[in-house]
């Protein structure tokens, strides 16, 4: 066969958002509510989450199978362009990544349906503190980063 190779995109997917998505229907089945659903994904380089802000919307699986489609097309780009490791070229990948899935959510109209979070550690220490960052889009889908309240 055809050998191809798979370089992990450490973001969140719309196979995650649907997952999410999945819950929270879940949750409105059992009377509990669905605002109380998330996705997380950890890698070594970031830890992001997905809520839901609505306990309802219109929602049709072939959204999702295209979605999911564009999404890997867009990641092979990002990945094949800033296929480096250093620190640098990790920050760039990990925010274009998530250009990529708000611009996505964006466009089939779930952007203020479901947010996006990453969270940071403020102390390297043996008790860390977690802080968390809520991800959107501009008007001219430039990546805005504004630090959730604790």
């Amino acid at each position: 066969g055809n050998y191809h190779l798979v370089k992990p995109v450490k973001m969140l997917s719309p196979g995650d958002i649907n997952s999410l998505i999945s819950c929270g229907g879940n949750a409105i089945q059992n009377y509990l509510s669905p605002l109380d659903s998330y996705a997380l994904m950890l890698s070594n380089e970031g830890l992001f989450s997905a809520s839901l802000l609505e306990t309802s919307f219109p929602f049709y699986p072939e959204t999702m199978v295209a979605m999911q489609f564009e999404y890997r097309n867009l990641t092979e780009k990002i990945l094949q362009n800033i296929s480096g490791n250093s620190d640098s070229q990790k920050a760039e990948r990990k925010k274009q990544l998530q250009i990529v899935l708000l611009k996505l959510l964006k466009e089939k109209g779930l952007e203020n349906k479901i947010a996006i979070f990453e969270a940071t550690d403020s102390t390297p220490s043996a008790l860390p503190t977690i802080n968390w960052t809520r991800k959107t889009l501009d008007s001219n889908n430039m990546l805005i980063e504004t630090p959730c309240i604790q």
